[in-house]
């Protein structure tokens, strides 16, 4: 295979399956989550032989926890405009005196009730009486759009996502207007891969709130899932003219032009990047393999050890840069790289990598060991 077939074949494989790997949130709790394309790396045949060659495109995180991360309790409480507190406040402003007095003689509980004593359980960490509570309040109120969101947050955290998506979806049937609740209903769809419904609920939310960049960024998320990467696009250049100096947006951004094969624009956000992070390894990684695909074999090696400068344990660039290497016949630096490599996926016990790496090695060994003394430099 030809350097300029292989540089070909690079393209056509692995931009197909990079793009999807742009889930770069990172998730402590996994409730409202995107799961991203299993494993970190996107792995291709190289020159015709044994090798292959690892180019994950963006920066890998695997999954989008819903709600940054946190749980959709802890969300819903920082996004509801303090709901929870208002809501305590104004049913104890309301109903103090008469459900004091009702309830005294009578044991009467009304929804409002019910409301505050499920707010206090959940203050108290007790999710199971939490539960317990807003559902008495709506037994009262079968309308009660407060008691359901808040059950279905606690839903959603316990992981019971379709009495989750229940909740919500009486919240909206209720308010056509409750953007937390399109927030959350979506996170559970795309965790569900259910992306048409998640796009959908991102959309409503959008309409209601067109600057929330989270859910436009969540939306790009599942435009990529779907391969709609034009939608994808016109999401994450919304994020940067929002947030210009968002250089993950332009990360991603630059690996979906990277697929729509409109070259110039992905090495302009990649240049940008590095413009506001200089120390960004991963800029001079997607940069240098689209240097590579532009046939700019050396500028592909300079990105390559500037990403390995700021990242010394930056497996896939030692790995790319060894090939690239191999295709310029300096079998003597391809090794050197191969080996480091091996060694830092037996830290991640990646052993199909392993494998793979070690097969080359063996061949270079090989070539190396075979080369006429007058071909070898002596100076």
């Amino acid at each position: 295979m030809s350097n300029d077939d292989y540089i070909r074949h690079l393209g056509s494989r692995v931009v197909a399956k990079a793009v999807v790997q742009t889930m770069s949130y990172a998730a402590k709790n996994p409730v409202g989550a995107v799961v991203g394309v299993a494993g970190s790396i996107a792995v291709i045949p190289a020159l015709g032989i044994t090798g292959t060659i690892a180019i994950p495109l963006t920066i890998v995180g695997g999954i989008l926890a819903g709600a940054k991360g946190e749980s959709s309790i802890k969300q819903a409480t920082k996004n509801l405009g303090n709901l929870i507190s208002e809501t305590a406040v104004n049913t104890k402003n309301t109903f103090s005196n008469v459900t004091k007095g009702v309830s005294g003689f009578f044991g009467f509980h009304s929804k409002e009730d019910y409301l505050n004593q499920g707010i206090d359980n959940l203050k108290n960490n007790f999710i199971g009486e939490a539960i317990e509570s807003f559902t008495n309040a709506i037994a009262i109120d079968s309308k009660y759009s407060e008691a359901y969101f808040l059950r279905g947050c606690l839903y959603s955290d316990t992981a019971e996502y379709e009495k989750a998506i229940s909740d919500y979806s009486q919240v909206i049937q209720i308010n056509k207007n409750h953007i937390e609740s399109y927030n959350y209903r979506g996170n559970i769809y795309a965790a569900q891969q259910n992306y048409k419904r998640a796009i959908s609920d991102y959309t409503a939310s959008l309409k209601l709130n067109p600057i929330d960049s989270d859910i436009r960024y969540r939306r790009g998320q599942a435009y990529i899932e779907t391969e709609d990467y034009q939608k994808a696009v016109l999401d994450y250049s919304h994020i940067i003219y929002v947030e210009p100096s968002n250089t993950e947006a332009y990360l991603i951004r630059g690996s979906l032009y990277l697929k729509l094969e409109k070259y110039v624009e992905s090495l302009s956000d990649y240049n940008q990047v590095i413009k506001m992070n200089p120390n960004c390894s991963e800029s001079y990684f997607y940069k240098g393999y689209l240097l590579s695909l532009k046939k700019d074999l050396k500028g592909a090696i300079d990105n390559y050890s500037r990403a390995i400068s700021i990242d010394i344990d930056f497996v896939d660039a030692y790995v790319n840069r060894g090939y690239i290497y191999k295709i310029r016949k300096q079998k003597t630096e391809a090794l050197a790289d191969f080996k480091k490599a091996i060694r830092l996926f037996h830290l991640e016990s990646m052993q199909d990598e392993i494998e793979n790496l070690e097969k080359e090695v063996k061949s270079l060994e090989r070539e190396i060991e075979n080369v006429p003394w007058w071909q070898t430099k002596i100076f």
